[in-house]
């Protein structure tokens, strides 16, 4: 009996979950927008999302680099 009772409740989450995803998709296809995004555009804009923080981290760099500048090269960090 417990046996059914737990089935049902896992069931009736699922279905409200099947739900809500068909709202989410629904509402992009509205916006004109693509209603899944595939792998590969994800896996693109973490590739691009790495490469800006790099390129953010090269900045921060040289700012310290130029803010510890006294002429001589003691204190620079090497970028790389």
């Amino acid at each position: 009996m417990m046996y059914l009772f737990i089935c049902n409740i896992v069931y009736a989450v699922l279905l409200f979950l099947a739900f809500v995803k068909g709202i989410e998709i629904g509402s992009r296809i509205k916006n004109n927008e693509k209603p899944i995004r595939t792998i590969k555009e994800i896996k693109e804009e973490k590739k691009v999302e790495k490469q800006e923080k790099e390129e953010q981290r090269k900045l921060d760099i040289i700012a310290q680099n130029i803010e510890s500048y006294d002429g001589t090269g003691v204190g620079q960090k090497d970028i790389s």
